[in-house]
């Protein structure tokens, strides 16, 4: 069995002036072929990380998530914030009015209770919109608790 040989393809000169048959018996034009435009694909990008889950705990003398300590003390609070990097522990005593103050932000633009919190004592801590969503999740896991007096 011999194969038919496959002719080769015609030049470009004969392909642009060709006519091709349709089934009504009409001819159409095939123009010149157009370059076909390149097709550049973009980047693919990591999906972003998901946001660590923030889980807040009450303790024996407090309240807490994975950087922030929130204990009562004589008058108030003190709020220790531990940072990820290795620093020392930096903690602000809260009154109860100012407490009350920043639980009244919670559902306030992002940025804003940390703002407020930082203007409070004398050393401010650096920004951390991590740490900010940490106090934003522990008092609203708390904040009935904060708000009502204890006396031991």
């Amino acid at each position: 069995m011999n194969e038919p040989e496959i002719p080769p393809p015609p030049p470009a000169a004969t392909v642009e002036g060709a006519h091709t048959t349709t089934a009504g018996g009409g001819c159409l034009e095939v123009g010149p072929a157009h370059p076909v435009p390149a097709i550049v694909a973009a980047p693919i990008l990591a999906p972003p990380k998901p946001k660590p889950v923030i889980v807040p705990e009450r303790t024996e003398d407090g309240w807490r998530t994975p950087s922030l300590l929130l204990r009562r003390a004589g008058g108030g609070f003190f709020l220790a914030l531990h940072p990820d990097r290795g620093e020392a522990a930096q903690v602000v005593h809260l009154t109860f009015h100012q407490l009350e103050r920043l639980l009244r932000l919670i559902d306030a633009e992002q940025g804003l209770l940390w703002r407020k919190l930082s203007e409070i004592p004398l050393e401010r801590p650096l920004p951390s919109r991590a740490m900010e969503e940490e106090l934003r999740v522990l008092f609203r896991a708390f904040g009935h608790e904060l708000r009502t007096p204890r006396f031991t």
